[in-house]
C-alpha cells in the first residue's frame, strides 16, 4: 500500500475552544490508484489531506491520534527535515486556489525551478532548469510554456495558473498526487481540460492520485474508489461504482439526490 491513513483524529484551535475536524478518519490507496474524498464544506477532506502531508500547524490544531504510513515510514515519527523531502517530491499538492498559493511577486517559472532545486540532489545550473521547469509546463499542456515561464501569476488566465500549479506540484514526478478542489472558480470547459488532464498525467506518470470535492459526477467520473465524509468521519467507502450505484449511507443518498439533473453521474 503507497499510503495507509489509520484512525487519524484532528483537534483545531479557535480561542479557547477545540473543534473536532476529524474522528477516527481512515484512507487507504495503492500504486498508481485514483482515490475520491467527497463531502460538503466543512466535512474534513482537506484535513484529512492536510494532515497526510503534516501540513497542519501547531498553533492552528494538532493530530490527537492515528498512524500515517507512506511507503513503509511512519510520517508522524519522522523529523521535520525528512517530512521536507517527501513534500513536493514524493507527494505533490495542488491546492484550491492558485492565484493564492503561488507568489504574486515572483515569475511561474522561478517558482517551479525553485520547487525542483530544492529537491535536487546537487545544485542545477539556470539552463538545467529552465529546461526542467518547461518541460513540466508542457507536462501540464500549456501551449506557450515558454510565455507561462516568464509570467507573473496574474498575468495569465485561472486554468493557465491552475495548469502551473500542476506543473509545480509534477516537476519532481511524485508517487502520489493530491488535487483539492481543483477546478474550483474554473468554468465547466476549463473543469473538464483539468480533470482529463489529472487522468492523463496519472496514466503517463505512473502516479496515485488523491482527488478532492463536493462533487459526485467528477469522482463517478475519475476514482476508482471514495471516501465520503461527514462532520469528520468517513461515513461510507468503497468501489467508486459500487457506491454510487448502491450508497448505503443517507448522507451519500443524500449528496446523488443533489447532484444537478444536467451533471452525470455514472453508476454502472
Amino acid at each position: 500500500m503507497l499510503l495507509s491513513i489509520k484512525n487519524i483524529s484532528v483537534d483545531y484551535f479557535r480561542g479557547k475552544k477545540i473543534i473536532p475536524a476529524l474522528r477516527n478518519a481512515s484512507l487507504e490507496i495503492a500504486e498508481g490508484e485514483s482515490v475520491g474524498l467527497v463531502g460538503e464544506s466543512g466535512s474534513g477532506k482537506s484535513t484529512l489531506a492536510l494532515a497526510a502531508l503534516r501540513l497542519i500547524s501547531p498553533h492552528e490544531g494538532n493530530i490527537t491520534q492515528g498512524k500515517i504510513i507512506f511507503q513503509g515510514k511512519d510520517i508522524l515519527a519522522l523529523p521535520e527535515q525528512d517530512m521536507r523531502a517527501i513534500r513536493g517530491k514524493d507527494i505533490g499538492i495542488i491546492f484550491q486556489d492558485p492565484f493564492s498559493s503561488l507568489n504574486p511577486v515572483l515569475r511561474i517559472g522561478d517558482q517551479i525551478e525553485e520547487a525542483i532545486q530544492v529537491h535536487a540532489e546537487n545544485k542545477l545550473s539556470q539552463a538545467d532548469l529552465k529546461k526542467s521547469a518547461l518541460a513540466a509546463l508542457s507536462n501540464a499542456r500549456l501551449p506557450e510554456p515558454e510565455r507561462i515561464y516568464n509570467s507573473y501569476p496574474h498575468q495569465v488566465s485561472g486554468g493557465q495558473r491552475q495548469r502551473a500549479m500542476i506543473a509545480m506540484a509534477i516537476a519532481n514526478s511524485p508517487r502520489l498526487l493530491i488535487a483539492d478542489e481543483p477546478t474550483t472558480a474554473l468554468d465547466v470547459t476549463v473543469q473538464k481540460e483539468i480533470l482529463d488532464l489529472l487522468a492523463q498525467l496519472r496514466k503517463d506518470m505512473g502516479m496515485a492520485l488523491i482527488l478532492i470535492t463536493h462533487h459526485l459526477g467528477i469522482v463517478s467520473q475519475t476514482t476508482d474508489r471514495i471516501y465520503v465524509l461527514k462532520n469528520g468521519e468517513v461515513v461510507e467507502s468503497g468501489a467508486t461504482r459500487s457506491v454510487l450505484s448502491s450508497p448505503a449511507h443517507s448522507y451519500t443518498q443524500e449528496l446523488l439526490r443533489a447532484v444537478p439533473q444536467t451533471a452525470k453521474v455514472h453508476r454502472a
